[in-house]
């Protein structure tokens, strides 16, 4: 799919004798052929029917996403991160500065602990962001400690 690729193992083999790689199907002198020939129409005809049902969601689609779907994994649900929600946060901070429930220096404040935790998240873990399904009290002490004057000196 737009030169992307993915691969499906079927766990069929069949000598390579018995394939006709023009109809991309078994040759009928093989004694399982009826059974692969329908095996592989079925997989096209669902195929055929995992793409429509992508299209008419009007989705986004990439080759993996109609693997998932044809072997039943489930797409993972994304986690908002803790980016996420600082954005989110100090979006509806900057909401309240516009009809003057909060001072801005307030708002400048949030946008700075976001860059301060940003940097924290790089410093300790390498990571530009982390979920938060993985947050746990340990980062919060961690960067409280990070915060400490005596840390970076």
């Amino acid at each position: 799919m737009d030169q992307k690729r993915t691969e499906i193992a079927t766990k069929h083999f069949i000598p390579k004798s018995y394939w006709n790689s023009k109809t991309g199907k078994c040759k009928s002198g093989y004694k399982y052929a009826q059974l692969l020939n329908a095996y592989i129409e079925k997989t096209r005809n669902d195929l055929n029917q995992i793409l429509l049902g992508f299209s008419s969601m009007r989705k986004a689609t990439e080759p993996q996403d109609i693997k998932n779907k044809l072997l039943g994994i489930e797409e993972q649900p994304k986690h908002k991160t803790i980016l996420d929600a600082f954005g989110y946060h100090n979006l509806k901070m900057s909401e309240q500065v516009k009809i003057g429930k909060v001072v801005s220096k307030t708002y400048v404040r949030y946008i700075i602990t976001k860059n301060k935790v940003e940097a924290f998240m790089q410093h300790q873990y390498k990571k530009g962001n982390i979920s938060l399904p993985e947050m746990r009290l340990r980062f919060v002490t961690e960067f409280e400690h990070y915060l400490l004057p005596i840390y970076h000196k």
